[in-house]
């Protein structure tokens, strides 16, 4: 007679247990018996496939069992659907996920995100501090997030959330406005005037939820320093801009009520430098220099310094960079001394949803040019200028 194949047993799910059942089962409960087992049409008293006889125990072959005794339930199966049923509610987390990215819904949260443009000397320090004040006040350094403006972009594209965003310099300012108009939004290290006007720029509507913390100085403790280092000046030279004419009324009801007078030039646009500044620096006891790149800039600083020091007029500057430069003396508030106040802030904020109106900076610090102050005579220490200032501002 012609050899036959064997069939292939079926491998049905629950079929194939002898992987599953301990020998000794398989074997007294499921050992088949004379011509069981073997495939359809072999010949009956003819040894199995294997050499065996029907019915025949080999040793070290396992039987083949094709269906499992009805309600026996292996504890590897249960283990099996465990695993299944949790890989089934992970493929469910995950499609939902994606649903929600499609759908344009935040999926990710963080407490805090700050953004820079780029990361310069200032913005590295002033970072580096805000990060550890909050970590330090008890958010979780996770919660906070630090990303530039091009990953910020990136990221409103994904949706992902923010609880608050705090913006580091002007530029940051302006794409975050630009690209989210919900998210509370806290600017910080920004001139008031490049505030104000980036924000009338953008199409934020919600303007209850964003606020502003100024680097630039009131001009009330701009003025409180020069009675305490020049008490003789009576008359304060201004060089405007284009924008910093719009606080041209403030630093007016400040000299004013502190009697003194004001000596203004205003530089238009595409007009010279020099008439304008020689109109602000006649009879003045002082050049008081306020923030406005379009009057204080790379090209022009060195004109404003040069043409002040030749006429006798210190100048009270708004940075420690001019100072360096040729200014007499400048009060400012550094990085590190703005990323506090920016911790404060936000921290108020995640614990109650207000934001403070905007605000001048709490703290500041005195520089001065020891070498400017002695071509004009002066004497001026400014770590003790600094002390009597606060001390000044912390009057009732």
């Amino acid at each position: 007679m012609a050899h036959v194949p064997p069939a292939q047993p079926s491998r049905r799910c629950g079929t194939d247990v002898h992987l599953r059942q301990p020998m000794a089962v398989r074997d007294a409960a499921y050992r088949p018996a004379s011509g069981q087992g073997l495939p359809p049409g072999w010949p009956k008293g003819r040894a199995g496939p294997d050499g065996a006889e029907p019915g025949e125990s080999v040793p070290g072959r396992r039987p083949q069992v094709l269906l499992q005794s009805p309600g026996h339930v292996d504890p590897q199966d249960r283990t099996l659907t465990a695993v299944s049923m949790r890989l089934y509610r992970l493929c469910i987390r995950l499609w939902l996920w994606a649903c929600l990215v499609c759908a344009g819904e935040p999926v990710l949260a963080h407490l805090v995100t700050v953004v820079y443009n780029d990361k310069t000397p200032a913005i590295q320090e002033a970072s580096d501090s805000l990060v550890q004040e909050l970590v330090r006040t008890g958010m979780a350094r996770q919660d906070i997030q630090l990303l530039t403006t091009a990953e910020f972009l990136e990221a409103s594209l994904h949706a992902l959330d923010h609880r608050l965003i705090v913006s580091l310099g002007t530029d940051a300012f302006r794409q975050v406005t630009a690209q989210n108009s919900k998210t509370a939004l806290i600017a910080a290290l920004i001139p008031r005037i490049s505030y104000e006007r980036v924000l009338s720029e953008s199409n934020r509507k919600n303007q209850a939820n964003v606020s502003a913390l100024y680097l630039d100085q009131p001009f009330t403790r701009q003025l409180d320093l020069l009675r305490l280092a020049l008490p003789a000046v009576r008359r304060v030279g201004v060089l405007w801009g284009p924008e910093s004419i719009t606080q041209q009324a403030l630093l007016t009801a400040a000299l004013q009520g502190r009697g003194l007078e004001l000596s203004e030039g205003l530089i238009t646009e595409g007009q010279p430098l020099i008439g304008p500044l020689r109109s602000a620096l006649a009879d003045a006891d002082v050049l008081l220099a306020v923030a406005d790149g379009n009057v204080y800039n790379a090209s022009s600083v060195s004109n404003i310094l040069l043409t002040s020091y030749r006429a006798k007029t210190p100048v009270l500057a708004f940075s420690p960079a001019y100072v360096k430069a040729g200014a007499l003396l400048s009060v400012h508030t550094t990085a590190a001394q703005a990323s506090l106040k920016v911790a404060s802030v936000a921290s108020h904020y995640l614990q109650t949803g207000n934001l403070p109106a905007s605000q001048y900076p709490a703290d500041f610090s005195v520089s001065v040019n020891a070498y400017v102050a002695r071509s004009l005579g002066l004497s001026l220490d400014a770590e003790a200028l600094s002390e009597r200032l606060h001390k000044l501002e912390k009057r009732p």
